[in-house]
């Protein structure tokens, strides 16, 4: 399969408050947003991250 994403803002503290993301701190959203794509996204998947526009 092919995939287009945006940017996931790993890292970015801010991002929890300002899109009402649903973690207690960045360490928590990394972690969990990680076993997330990992868990969707196979061997020969393709994706592409676009970033921010």
């Amino acid at each position: 399969m092919v995939y287009f994403t945006s940017d996931f803002h790993f890292g970015h503290r801010g991002i929890i408050v300002m899109q009402n993301r649903p973690f207690a701190d960045v360490e928590t959203m990394n972690r969990d947003m990680l076993r997330n794509y990992n868990s969707f996204i196979h061997k020969n998947d393709t994706v592409y991250i676009l970033g921010d526009t």
